[in-house]
């Protein structure tokens, strides 16, 4: 039984709209007015979203129902990217201290990897089904180890530091 994703995985969804929506629209070859006629959305919502600018939840729900339905192919033949999200986060976990507790109680079926780091802790949910690939770190018990608090947007900017020390050197 796959238990059901964390409400930050939906989130980062909403945060991917922009590119899923370019994506989706210029493969089949359509303009922002097209796409929005297909979408049932207004054109000036639909490029707002496009460019990152506006994704309300009912125009996000209209915008990838449109992007579903009208793939080529299903989206179990696609790769799925937390599959690929899980295994660069494996490769980061290589590289530091890492440990997985579950220790979320709003989600208490999805494991948690922590990984310190010199630019500072790093987290992310992990998809019971992704646990293979995290053999190689440590499992703690839930109140061995604490999240620092950090934000979505502070773990991107330690990554970019990591990113630009590791390429500067």
């Amino acid at each position: 039984m796959t238990a059901t994703p964390p409400v930050h995985d939906a989130l980062e969804v909403l945060a991917a709209m922009p590119e899923l929506l370019r994506e989706a629209r210029r493969a089949r070859g359509l303009s922002l007015r097209a796409a929005a006629d297909e979408a049932g959305c207004n054109f000036n919502t639909l490029s707002r979203v496009e460019r990152g600018i506006d994704c309300s939840l009912f125009n996000a729900v209209a915008i990838l129902r449109w992007v579903a339905v009208n793939q080529e192919v299903t989206m179990t033949d696609q790769p799925n990217p937390y599959r690929e999200r899980a295994y660069l986060v494996a490769h980061l976990a290589a590289q530091y201290f890492s440990a997985i507790a579950y220790n979320d109680p709003n989600e208490p079926e999805w494991p948690v990897i922590y990984i310190e780091t010199p630019a500072g802790q790093l987290s992310w949910h992990l998809s019971p089904d992704d646990l293979d690939l995290f053999e190689h770190v440590i499992r703690v018990t839930p109140e061995s180890i604490t999240w620092d608090g950090h934000s979505t947007e502070e773990k991107y900017q330690r990554l970019a530091k990591l990113t630009s020390e590791a390429t500067s050197a």
